[in-house]
């Protein structure tokens, strides 16, 4: 148990024992009371085996999720999602304060700085690994309690509904843009993207076999991952998606002078079309089209399925064209842009009446 001693200094010095390593541990206040509040909660904690050594916890939060990495087993999807997150976005904002520092008032306002450039989906994602983090800190008693509540523990860090944000689609000029002011290797991709809308993985996992000329159509069966390999689809289904003629016109070149196991995209040095090599060449092409703002590849994908919805495309026919595992994610992504048109249903029960 833990005992109190008034210092030569007029200070109060609470001494105690670490459970965990059997060293001895002190802490000084100014005041008696304050030393006997610490006391308590110190004896507390020791009896409910909920101790922590107080110092473990001044090491930074981005030291410390660095290491975390090293420990996580995952997939290699799954663990680049968490390092890219760890490394983007914690590390260097959050990350630079003391694990024991951390408040729920600075995971807020963390959060709230990622919603004004990053969709609700994405900074949720971040804010779970970020919640993985404390979780496993509190369970290696580094820190006393993770600034995150559980629900129904308290005032959860909230993240900003899409409701509440200004929605930015692209607009046929901001595309033609973007394809004019890219590097002439990607310039095509761009516009296929946006005419057939392929996740941007499925677009680089496409081989010249994969176009079929005769029926105007893509066969996507694959993507290829971060790392350069290839996987199956996101919902594990191959699907054909119709390709415009003017889009089939850019890729006639290509495909009538390869073989039909060769990649669709490579780049200017003749090699494969990696993510990493696209999306630098995006960077470049975001800043020579100066559109006010910066889209990502996925936006090519919403501004496909909304021009196929505001022209009447069935969202059965959307859905599947996207590679929605169900039509239900579909509406909860575009319902909001399908326009109702209630003559149909009007006329029904006009013409009724006049009967």
């Amino acid at each position: 148990m833990s005992h109190i001693q008034k210092t030569q200094s007029g200070k109060y010095r609470v001494r105690w024992v670490d459970p965990a390593t059997g060293l001895e541990r002190s802490k000084s206040f100014a005041l008696r009371r304050d030393a006997d509040a610490f006391r308590v909660e110190l004896d507390h904690a020791v009896q409910q085996a909920t101790y922590v050594d107080p110092r473990r916890g001044r090491v930074s939060l981005a030291g410390y999720a660095r290491e975390w990495l090293t420990t996580q087993s995952m997939g290699e999807a799954q663990f680049r999602i968490t390092e890219n997150a760890v490394r983007i976005h914690i590390e260097p904002t959050i990350g630079k304060l003391r694990l024991d520092q951390i408040t729920q008032v600075h995971v807020q306002s963390w959060v709230d700085e990622l919603a004004r450039d990053l969709a609700p989906g994405t900074v949720t994602n971040i804010l779970e690994v970020l919640k993985r983090i404390f979780r496993d800190s509190v369970s290696e008693r580094i820190i006393a309690r993770t600034p995150i509540p559980s629900k129904g523990e308290g005032r959860p860090v909230r993240v900003p509904h899409a409701n509440n944000l200004v929605e930015r689609w692209l607009m046929p000029d901001e595309v033609k843009r973007l394809s004019d002011s890219a590097p002439e290797d990607i310039a095509t991709l761009i516009v296929f993207l946006s005419t057939t809308g392929l996740r941007i993985g499925e677009a680089l996992g496409l081989q010249v076999g994969s176009i079929d000329v005769d029926r105007q159509q893509v066969v996507v069966t694959r993507q290829r991952k971060q790392s350069g390999g290839f996987s199956p689809t996101k919902n594990r289904r191959a699907r054909t998606v119709p390709l415009p003629t003017s889009t089939l016109a850019l890729l006639t070149p290509r495909v009538s002078s390869s073989g039909r196991a060769t990649d669709l995209w490579t780049s200017d040095l003749g090699e494969p079309m990696k993510y990493r090599a696209f999306k630098y060449r995006w960077a470049k092409a975001l800043e020579s089209a100066a559109l006010g703002w910066r889209p990502t590849p996925h936006d090519l994908r919403h501004y496909y399925a909304s021009r196929l919805i505001s022209e009447g495309i069935d969202i059965v026919r959307v859905s599947h064209y996207l590679g929605h595992a169900t039509v239900t994610k579909t509406l909860n992504i575009y319902a909001h842009m399908m326009s109702p048109d209630h003559t149909d249903v009007s006329a029904i029960f006009d013409r009724h009446a006049t009967e």
